[in-house]
């Protein structure tokens, strides 16, 4: 829903296509240390007898050293917060940059594109078409070649169209990833109905318990009844 700016972000070391909130990750982390400053101060005072005590002095740097990070941390987060902005066109997401993952996978195992390089290339092509507005299902071979050689690795790099389209076709990708656990159709309707026969044996111990528990406090009645019926 919002648009974070390149410069507070940085790139996911999987998906060339993502950007990972950095900024805002690490401000919330060194928040936890401000709370863990005033858990420290909250103990070092805990139980002390009034007036002056030594233990001051060691809640003391915790206070500074909170009052830095949160003036830091508002620092950045107010130039953040004002350069962000709303998405436009929420009811149409594209998914197709989705799989870029793909595209990298192809270039390192199929063209032999060391990972990194690959990674590179998809990245900034990624970026220039969100730049130009451009479809990622019209993303073309020849795109890619000029990203490859004049942006990124200067290396002549030649990817056919086929590889190109299957790698943002987003149920050809889904197709694919026939794995454990994957995404697949066949696996998820194996996870299904595997899901299903646990839950069915799930019911039906639990009606055996059920069952069992009301027998035991049946015959518990029954004996409660027979000991009242001797004392009479």
């Amino acid at each position: 829903m919002i648009e974070i700016p390149d410069e507070f972000c940085s790139t996911s070391s999987i998906m060339p296509q993502k950007k990972n909130p950095d900024v805002l990750e690490v401000i919330r982390a060194r928040m936890s240390h401000v709370i863990g400053n005033f858990m420290t101060c909250a103990l070092i005072l805990k139980s002390l007898p009034s007036s002056y005590n030594l233990d001051f002095q060691e809640a003391t740097p915790k206070l500074w050293e909170s009052c830095v990070k949160v003036k830091e941390a508002l620092s950045i987060l107010s130039k953040l917060t004002v350069s962000c902005q709303p998405v436009q066109d929420l009811e149409n997401p594209n998914l197709a940059s989705s799989t870029f993952t793909e595209l990298v996978r192809i270039l390192f195992q199929k063209y032999n594109v060391p990972f990194r390089t690959a990674h590179k290339i998809v990245g900034s092509l990624a970026g220039k078409i969100v730049e130009k507005k451009i479809n990622p299902k019209n993303v073309t071979a020849e795109m890619l070649r000029k990203v490859a050689e004049e942006e990124v690795s200067g290396i002549s790099l030649t990817v056919t169209e086929d590889d190109v389209k299957a790698s943002v076709d987003v149920a050809n990708f889904v197709n694919m990833h026939n794995v454990r656990g994957g995404p697949a159709p066949m696996e998820v309707m194996r996870m299904i109905n595997s899901r299903r026969k646990m839950l069915a044996e799930t019911s039906r111990q639990v009606a055996e318990m059920e069952t069992n528990m009301r027998n035991a406090v049946k015959n518990l009645y029954d004996l409660v009844e027979r000991l009242i019926e001797h004392q009479q």
